[in-house]
């Protein structure tokens, strides 16, 4: 009984471990967006009135004839939170973070398949160093953490790069102990 449930965790584990992560990136591309920052929102309106006129703007149900003059176009909006966001966040532009989030696969897949075929233990901890460079460095070069997909992705693709790793490590160790 206990040779079958490890031939079926062997079997149907790893293909619904593979099912669940391939899942999550489809997950965020629902529920992950960009948001806007937590800071409060204040507007600050600035109205540009003609001397002479009346105190109050005025309403578009007022004006009869299209017209783009003093009254029409004359109150400008701004959001100050949009200002000061823009003003103190440091971000990496997403240009820059795909080519991080590459660079980060080709030195994992690189780290694992050197001189795969002669190690006799599983390699981890270059990959855990690693990841944790590639997070940490994306929260101290954005501030504001409006790139969130950018480390939700590197965790996954390092997960899904490791499982495969440990799949293929697997059955080199089953050839291994086959021949002798």
């Amino acid at each position: 009984m206990k040779n079958e449930i490890s031939i079926f965790a062997k079997k149907y584990a790893l293909g619904l471990a593979l099912l669940i992560l391939v899942s999550l990136f489809f997950t965020d591309a629902l529920f992950v967006r960009p948001e806007k920052t937590l800071r409060s929102s204040e507007k600050t309106c600035v109205s540009m009135e003609v001397v002479g006129e009346s105190e109050t703007p005025m309403k578009l149900s007022q004006i009869k004839v299209p017209r783009i003059d003093d009254q029409a176009a004359s109150i400008s909006c701004q959001d100050s939170s949009e200002v000061a966001a823009a003003a103190v966040c440091r971000n990496l532009p997403g240009n820059i973070l795909v080519f991080l989030l590459f660079a980060y696969l080709v030195l994992l897949i690189f780290n694992l398949a050197y001189d795969f075929e002669r190690t006799a233990v599983v390699r981890w901890k270059f990959e855990a160093i690693l990841t944790a460079i590639f997070v940490f460095g994306w929260a101290y070069f954005d501030n504001c953490f409006s790139s969130l997909w950018f480390p939700l992705y590197v965790i996954k693709l390092g997960i899904l790069t490791y499982v495969v790793y440990l799949y293929f490590f697997e059955k080199k160790k089953e050839v291994v102990e086959q021949t002798k």
